[in-house]
């Protein structure tokens, strides 16, 4: 009898082991939830979108600055536009030779002449100085104007945007203005793109503009809104005066006036060429 009882203890022991075993395994095999999947970035929805562009850092408009910057600088002066030329004041008789005909030095001197590549002017003929220029123009259009860094990174820009306007004020309009062709003048209706030309302040438009937001350029009979833009240095008395502007942004869409075209530019720049 004793060894019966302890046989059906036994049984029973291994019983309920096998039943803990089991269940560990059961617990084991139960997925694990996943790791819930994080949103992906926005979809770039091409020609679409074309129109509304990322919004950026402050800072990259101060760097896109800085490139258009070097890039407008000619390559044989450096922006001085100087350059270093010997030039021939005389001669003079060498030692006698006698052996030979007397030697005949020349006197030269160095003189500073108007740099022959950029006449002078600092700014380079080449393509760049234009591309680079969109580029800072596209890139200040995206700039997040509610960034906290917003503020110092706006008096950067217009202290280095009037050491750029200060560096080629003569050359301004004949490297720039040759290439907007039909973007600002013709009827060719060309939006969505990035632009710097040099124009006027339109003063007849803008004294009867009520948004304090929006100016007026003109270049030749085509009148520019400007619509908020993000850097502006035109006054000199609070008053809008007759004055030259370099000016550029995104070339929002063209409008027609009653037959007259108007390109409108948003988030751009206009500095006066003093």
């Amino acid at each position: 009898m004793h060894h019966l009882l302890m046989t059906i203890l036994v049984l029973c022991s291994m019983a309920v082991g096998s039943l803990r075993l089991h269940a560990s395994e059961v617990a084991r095999a139960e997925p694990v939830d996943p790791v819930p999947e994080q949103p992906g970035s926005p979809k770039d929805y091409g020609a679409d979108e074309k129109d509304v562009p990322r919004l950026l850092a402050p800072q990259n408009a101060v760097l896109a600055l800085k490139r258009w910057h070097d890039a407008a600088l000619c390559s044989s002066c450096k922006g001085s536009g100087k350059a270093v030329k010997k030039v021939t004041t005389g001669n003079k008789s060498g030692d006698p030779n006698p052996a030979g005909p007397r030697i005949i030095q020349p006197i030269t001197k160095d003189v500073t002449v108007d740099c022959p590549t950029c006449d002078g002017e600092k700014l380079t003929k080449e393509p760049r100085l234009v591309a680079a220029g969109n580029t800072f123009a596209k890139t200040l259009s995206q700039i997040d104007t509610a960034d906290e860094r917003w503020p110092a990174a706006h008096d950067d820009l217009l202290t280095k945007l009037r050491e750029l306007v200060d560096l080629g004020k003569a050359a301004w309009e004949s490297r720039l203005n040759k290439t907007i062709g039909v973007l600002l003048t013709g009827t060719v209706q060309k939006t969505a793109q990035p632009i710097v030309f040099l124009g006027f302040l339109d003063q007849e438009r803008q004294k009867n503009e009520t948004d304090k937001r929006v100016l007026w350029v003109s270049v030749g009979d085509t009148s520019v809104r400007f619509e908020r833009p993000r850097a502006v240095d035109v006054t000199g008395d609070g008053k809008f005066l007759p004055i030259k502007v370099l000016c550029g942004g995104w070339l929002v869409r063209r409008e027609d006036d009653g037959g007259r075209f108007e390109s409108v530019i948003g988030g751009g720049f206009l500095m006066s060429v003093r």
